[in-house]
């Protein structure tokens, strides 16, 4: 499910300058459901957006007010994301726990970074792995490595969240 939050149309009145940076729609594709959401010129988000996966498992929310740039320094004009389905291989002695999704566009940024949070059953968890030490992290191309997200687990509720500055 996507649930944006549509802000209320500027007052119209006269007067001259001042007022609002004129805004524009971001066509979003996340987990599969199409969507928009206003973005003003300076790239800052006008209403707080949460989406999850079909599976319930995995959510992403950017606050009202998050600046949300390409990777040129200009508002994006898109989002999307989609299930990975043939991720890199994780480091040895390590797992992928769940799916693994795409995020985009390439070199999106965040300011202050987004939020991603990811349920889990701690039943399905491989032998010898503890909650606490689960991570999130991404791969990063460039390097061909890695690299792991500060991460808060939260044992009691099975989930585990991150924040996260770009794709």
């Amino acid at each position: 499910s996507v649930t944006i939050a549509v802000p209320p149309p500027p007052p119209s009145g006269g007067g001259g300058g001042g007022g609002a940076p004129p805004s524009s729609t971001v066509v979003t594709n996340l987990f599969g459901t199409t969507g928009g959401f206003t973005i003003d010129s300076n790239g800052i988000v006008q209403a707080t957006i949460t989406a999850t996966s079909a599976d319930g498992k995995l959510t992403v929310t950017i606050p009202a007010g998050t600046k949300a740039l390409d990777k040129n320094g200009k508002p994006l004009t898109s989002l999307k994301s989609v299930i990975n389905t043939s991720p890199p291989a994780p480091p040895t002695g390590t797992n992928i726990i769940g799916l693994a999704y795409s995020f985009g566009p390439d070199g999106a940024i965040f300011a202050p970074p987004i939020t991603l949070t990811w349920s889990y059953d701690p039943n399905t968890l491989p032998t010898g792995v503890a909650e606490e030490a689960l991570i999130i992290a991404y791969y990063d191309a460039t390097t061909g490595k890695w690299v792991e997200l500060q991460g808060v687990v939260d044992a009691a509720n099975n989930k585990i969240s991150a924040s996260v500055a770009h794709f």
